[in-house]
């Protein structure tokens, strides 16, 4: 008897979910059991008897499987629950008192660990914090032994706020990077469900989740830290705006991008500052990759709101092209501030040895160029070299020989009456071209149609630069360029240069 006490101890700690429903059946079983004469027969009778009772629960799950009908009901909320500010004292007795009735009726573990998150979210509303950890602990216990990845990261979420209410950051950052490393694994899900909505898994889901850690450490690093522990600070969250970046990219283009990368750090790291603009919630912060691996944090002296709205306005100027827009520089002003606070505050850590800056811009800071901005006496252009990326982890460059065998195409010629002709510039570039690679392909006027692409396309060439107007969205469908007679998609154009993947080639769009 003591063996076989033993032996159902081990077996019942096995099975995830309490079969209360079926609870009969399995006493019946178990007088069976009782009455045989080897542990053999016993064995497989209880087995026999829970795998009957769980296949009749449609909602159980077994360990390491999750029904996909239940996946998108799960991401329907895919932040951590919460509860407004100012709810009155009835209203939250009320909502305990529903979730405490639901809970002690709860027998399947999932549903158990979501009324738990539920009760801590209302328990951190009244800013009860410890209360509210101890809750999202038991709700963490409950799905332990479940693959569960979409519970498990909205509670490392919920649980990194908790400790960051406490003033528990060191904590906070560790629960952080637990629901990061979790989200990781249901990317593809997360893309799935959301895509061709409006709403998207990155703006959902994963720039509040990077962000929130990101601010978190930054303001850890101004805090009390040797030089050592704040540079490891300040990269760690380099790291985390770089995977931000890279998400918000693959989430524009509906693609994964992967391609092999490379650190921009190991680029020029001798001569190269990367400036990271960050726009938090409240403020604007300057996180700066300078040589020898060092990194500094400043804080830009203009709210979000002012930095935007003086962005907006050159953008607005930069685009005028009025003869008195030309004339009277109205973009200087504009120009200035920005200069003032965004490139001025790091001039005292911008050695005589740094001959280039790289910016990675965030938010608004996309819509202009940097090289207009302006000191008073010079733009930015003169005094630095330039450049513009996405995020830090760029393509991996290689050299290879393109011999000079180039298509030119231009719209100087349309059918589309919302599309007008280019004429302005289409001849010089064409000789400009011609001198340097010799005779060149061209494909202009009532001749620029898709047919005509995909012949000249039949021949190889190493470059294949297109003079046209274009639209770009986030859906490829709606991202084409414009022909004579007709509109290439992304699709399209990739089959129609999918022969230069014999070689190598180079596509230009302008204007």
């Amino acid at each position: 008897s003591c063996k076989m006490g033993s032996f159902l101890s081990f077996f019942f700690r096995q099975i995830v979910y309490r079969i209360s429903i079926k609870m009969s059946k399995l006493f019946l079983r178990y007088s069976l059991v009782v009455l045989t004469k080897t542990l053999s027969d016993a064995s497989r009778l209880l087995a026999k008897s829970c795998v009957e009772s769980v296949r009749d629960e449609s909602d159980f799950v077994s360990i390491g499987r999750i029904p996909e009908k239940n996946i998108a009901k799960m991401l329907k909320s895919p932040q951590p629950p919460s509860f407004k500010d100012g709810l009155a004292k009835s209203e939250r007795l009320a909502r305990y008192h529903s979730l405490k009735i639901a809970l002690s009726t709860a027998r399947v573990s999932e549903h158990r660990s979501e009324i738990l998150s539920q009760l801590a979210a209302l328990y951190a509303n009244e800013q009860r914090y410890r209360e509210a950890l101890q809750l999202n602990q038991q709700a963490l216990d409950q799905i332990e032994l479940l693959n569960a990845p979409y519970w498990y990261y909205k509670l490392q979420w919920q649980r990194a706020r908790l400790f960051k209410a406490l003033g528990e950051y060191h904590n906070a950052i560790i629960a952080y990077q637990a629901a990061i490393q979790k989200l990781a694994t249901i990317r593809q899900h997360l893309s799935q469900i959301y895509r061709n909505k409006e709403n998207s898994e990155f703006r959902e889901v994963l720039k509040p989740l990077f962000t929130e850690l990101v601010e978190l450490l930054l303001q850890q690093s101004e805090g009390p830290q040797t030089a050592a522990a704040k540079n490891d600070l300040l990269k760690t969250a380099l790291q985390r705006m770089d995977q931000l970046k890279t998400a918000e990219l693959q989430d524009y283009f509906q693609d994964d991008c992967t391609k092999p990368t490379t650190d921009l750090e190991q680029v020029d790291p001798l001569h190269t500052a990367i400036i990271y603009p960050i726009f938090l919630a409240k403020q604007v912060k300057l996180l700066v990759s300078i040589p020898e691996k060092q990194r500094l944090l400043k804080t830009v002296p203009a709210t979000p709101k002012q930095l935007t709205e003086t962005i907006n306005t050159l953008a607005s100027q930069l685009s005028c092209q009025t003869k008195a827009c030309r004339e009277n520089h109205s973009y200087r002003h504009s120009a200035q501030k920005l200069y003032d606070w965004l490139i001025r505050p790091l001039e005292p850590v911008l050695s005589k040895e740094i001959h280039t800056l790289v910016f990675v811009p965030d938010g608004p800071l996309y819509s202009i160029p940097m090289a207009v901005l302006h000191d008073g006496q010079q733009f930015l252009i003169e005094k630095y070299a330039l450049a513009i990326t996405p995020n830090m982890s760029i393509t991996q460059p290689t050299t290879h020989h393109l011999s000079p065998k180039m298509l030119y195409s231009a719209l100087t010629a349309s059918q589309d009456h919302h599309f007008l002709p280019i004429q302005t510039y289409t001849t010089p570039m064409q000789d400009d071209f011609e001198k340097m690679f010799g005779p060149i392909t061209t494909l202009k006027g009532q001749n620029f149609i898709h047919e005509n692409l995909e012949q000249a396309l039949h021949t190889p060439h190493s470059i294949i630069h297109v003079f046209s107007h274009a639209q770009f969205s986030a859906n490829v469908s709606d991202t084409f360029i414009v022909t004579y007679n007709d509109k290439v998609n992304m699709n399209q154009l990739e089959k129609l240069i999918a022969p230069c993947n014999t070689t190598k080639c180079l596509l230009n769009c302008s204007p």
